[in-house]
């Protein structure tokens, strides 16, 4: 039954379709709210990052893909290894006394995957990657729920999503710039799509994620 142009109401079903116009302002208004909070956790995570001087897992990664990316200085290089711990301390580190050495340890493709990063400067890309890492909990949190087969109420998902990213090892991760997460998300994906039959997708996806998060799957 036809109530109002542009939206068809059937009294019956209580079904109501909405016009497209009203979708398109819906979908335009949740990208705008999904931006801004993008940008105002970007923003959150260069506040930390401007004072931050903590050893992490990043900073090696992000000064052995600058090295190579502007000198093709090989990421092994014991120079590498010094100019994190520069970075750190102010001069070379000391083993003995707890110091990280600054070493990155990765196999060589996964060079790629912080190429990006080393064109930026240390603070904007470390926050870039925590934010990256932050956003990849919420996909990995949708993604547990989807294979899972489970959709909980609207409040319950925000819940469950909250804690997935704000819990003591989701927050250790992302302030440490782990790959674990890159190793969680790409684990539950190849999972999603061997559940749906999209095989070659599954392989695609491992083959590209499975260098730099070699050393978690051995662990």
């Amino acid at each position: 039954m036809e109530d109002h142009p542009g939206r068809i109401v059937e009294r019956a079903g209580e079904h109501t379709l909405m016009s497209p116009r009203s979708s398109s302002w819906t979908t335009a208004t949740l990208a705008v709210l999904v931006i801004a909070f993008l940008v105002g956790l970007g923003m959150a995570n260069a506040r930390f990052t401007q004072s931050a001087q903590d050893a992490n897992q990043f900073l090696p990664c992000w000064e052995a893909a600058r090295a190579w990316l502007a000198t093709g200085q090989s990421p092994y290089d014991p120079q590498v290894s010094l100019s994190v711990q520069t970075r750190l301390y102010g001069r070379e580190a000391v083993p003995e006394q707890g110091e990280d050495q600054g070493r990155f340890t990765f196999p060589f493709p996964s060079i790629l995957l912080y190429a990006p990063w080393g064109l930026l400067d240390y603070p904007a890309a470390r926050a870039g990657w925590m934010t990256l890492l932050e956003v990849l909990l919420v996909l990995a949190a949708v993604l547990s729920l989807r294979l899972a087969s489970w959709r909980p109420p609207p409040m319950l998902l925000a819940l469950l999503v909250a804690f997935g990213v704000a819990w003591p090892p989701g927050i250790r991760s992302i302030v440490d710039g782990h790959t674990a997460i890159l190793a969680l998300v790409s684990s539950l994906a190849v999972v999603f799509c061997i559940q749906r039959g999209w095989d070659l997708a599954a392989g695609i996806l491992l083959a590209l994620v499975l260098p730099p998060t070699l050393p978690i799957w051995m662990a």
